[in-house]
């Protein structure tokens, strides 16, 4: 009976297993906190990744999506999961998040040299702290995403100050300025046309330069009357004479050759007209020769000539017809005296300067009248220069499609080769194939080079050709304080010939001219300038600032618009022609 009995308490279990509750929770009861409590980890968790660790406000774009750590963490199986923005990727490693995107390739290195891992995903990209390149503290200790560019509420307008204005010197009378000026636009526009010659034309680039009146007022006479000597359609007609312009002209190129007798040297027309050219650089326009040039500028009814004509004597005989009067008869002997001086100077002093290049601006005026040049001026004519412009517009769009195609496969490749040669110089035994590597990226670095330049000059060719297009200069407008802003042309072809660096003034072409107060309401009107890319930008800047708060004000955003073309005038010079800096 004992027996029995042991064996049946060696059968039952040591104890009795019950469920009991401790709390006052049930089990259901349990699980729903347990998933309250993750989700509020979670929203914690998503609200500190989206704190602005930054002290100060950030100018960068959003933050890139696509630019998520994929790395594993060193001698771990933790993700890394950093998330960096473009901006930031783009200046250190220049990698777009484009190419990450795309990027198939684990050629990343820890900052040991050592490869890094990657987790199982089809685009693999290793974060700045991976690789150490990142330089930034809070970068570096941080264990989630970095937010740098978390968008703020609207802040209220900042106010920007302008840049310090330079007052130009002027060494001339503003009327004398003004027809140097328009001299200038005159041979940007149409010199090409004309066939003028560009090593004669780059003293013009200095606006109040030596601009060498003698041979260059020589040459623009020669050449206007080689050109209608030469036309066969003159737009100009006149009642008062038989003769067209294009035929007193030629009355005059030939005079001026039986004068040198030159008839009896030269057989052929061409000679003829080089010697006289040579002839006219040597001596210069004397005054004889500029009488000549005036009465044909008379007789096609230009006003104000600085040179007496034939036209002054013959209207105060019709104004005093029936009027005895001897004050007015000495006025016409006067005049009658003063041509024949002229006609008989054999010296360059009768005319001032400033006359010299009025009576040269005014010939360029008459050139607008050849047909040749007409078709460009007329609406029919604007149509068809519209439409070659918009075929060049159309071919730079094609070409820059097709660079940034290449270039991005070009930044894949250096990015790649940047890696590999970081694997090799960290490894022994490798200097063969290191040597290679660098010979490859050093290469590729001179493609990218070639084809940075190539975009930059079709831009530049495109940028000139838009600006020839405006047949008339006029100012960008006037801001809220008085001023005028004008961006005068580059007249030098820098692309094809070699350029003058003697220009002393280079902001008539590479700066804004602002004609006003200034900034600090100077009662005087003066003439400013700006010059330099970090004060061009800065003026860009205030401009539009400016145009927020003065939105009455049209005329701020076509400023704000013409000195950021002139910014990129700038920039494409300096990536074809003269290096980075060249105009800070």
């Amino acid at each position: 009976m004992g027996k029995v009995k042991r064996q049946e308490e060696l059968q039952k279990p040591k104890f009795q297993q019950t469920k009991l509750c401790f709390s006052s929770f049930s089990p259901t009861n349990i699980n729903k906190e347990k998933k309250a409590t993750e989700e509020c980890t979670k929203k914690l968790e998503r609200s500190i990744q989206e704190l602005n660790i930054s002290t100060s406000g950030s100018s960068h774009a959003d933050p890139c999506k696509n630019c998520s750590c994929t790395a594993l963490k060193p001698n771990s199986n933790e993700v890394c999961d950093l998330s960096y923005c473009t901006k930031c990727i783009l200046e250190k490693v220049n990698e777009t998040a484009e190419w990450i995107s795309k990027n198939e390739q684990d050629t990343f290195v820890y900052k040991n040299g050592n490869t890094i891992q990657h987790v199982k995903t089809k685009a693999k990209w290793a974060c700045l702290v991976c690789r150490g390149l990142c330089d930034c503290k809070t970068c570096l200790g941080s264990k989630r995403m970095l937010s740098f560019n978390i968008k703020t509420t609207k802040k209220a307008m900042i106010d920007i100050n302008p840049p310090e204005l330079t007052e130009i010197n002027l060494l001339y009378s503003e009327q004398e300025i003004w027809t140097r000026l328009q001299i200038r636009e005159f041979i940007f526009r149409f010199g090409e046309i004309y066939g003028f010659e560009n090593r004669l034309l780059t003293s013009l680039q200095n606006v109040q330069g030596d601009w060498r009146i003698k041979k260059f007022g020589a040459y623009i006479v020669w050449q206007f009357l080689i050109i209608l000597n030469n036309t066969t359609n003159y737009e100009l007609t006149l009642e008062e004479t038989e003769d067209s312009i294009p035929q007193l002209a030629k009355n005059i190129l030939n005079g001026w050759i039986s004068d040198k007798k030159l008839d009896n040297l030269y057989f052929d027309k061409e000679g003829k007209h080089l010697a006289l050219l040579q002839a006219l650089n040597t001596e210069g326009m004397t005054g004889r020769r500029w009488q000549d040039i005036a009465e044909l500028l008379a007789v096609a009814q230009v006003n104000d000539i600085p040179v007496p004509t034939s036209r002054d004597i013959t209207s105060k005989d019709i104004d005093k017809m029936d009027i005895d009067d001897d004050d007015d008869n000495d006025e016409q002997s006067r005049l009658d005296a003063t041509i024949k001086r002229y006609q008989k100077s054999t010296n360059r002093n009768l005319l001032s300067i400033e006359d010299e290049l009025k009576m040269i601006n005014m010939l360029l005026e008459l050139l607008l009248y050849d047909t040749q040049i007409r078709q460009s001026l007329v609406a029919a004519g604007q149509k068809a220069m519209t439409k070659e412009l918009r075929d060049l517009e159309l071919d730079f769009k094609k070409y820059q499609k097709d660079w940034k195609r290449e270039n991005l496969a070009n930044l894949m490749n250096r990015t790649n080769l940047s890696n590999r040669l970081h694997q090799l110089q960290a490894t022994k035994g490798k200097d063969q194939e290191l040597k290679q590597v660098q010979i490859e990226l050093d290469a590729l670095e001179t493609l990218i080079r070639d084809q940075d330049q190539d975009l930059s000059k079709k831009q530049l060719e495109l940028y000139i050709y838009t600006q020839k297009q405006e047949k008339r200069l006029k100012s960008l407008g006037s801001d809220m304080l008085g001023n005028e802003y004008w961006l005068f042309n580059d007249i030098l072809d820098h692309l094809n010939n070699a350029t003058d660096y003697r220009n002393n003034e280079p902001y008539w072409a590479y700066g804004i001219i602002i004609i006003g107060p200034g900034f600090k309401k100077d009662e005087r009107r003066k003439w400013w300038f700006v010059k330099g890319n970090e004060d061009i930008k800065l003026l860009k800047d205030w401009i539009t600032n400016e145009s927020k708060k003065h939105t009455e004000n049209a005329d701020l955003k076509r400023i704000s618009t013409g000195i950021e073309e002139r910014i990129k005038y700038l920039v494409s010079l300096e990536n074809v022609v003269y290096g980075e800096g060249f105009f800070q």
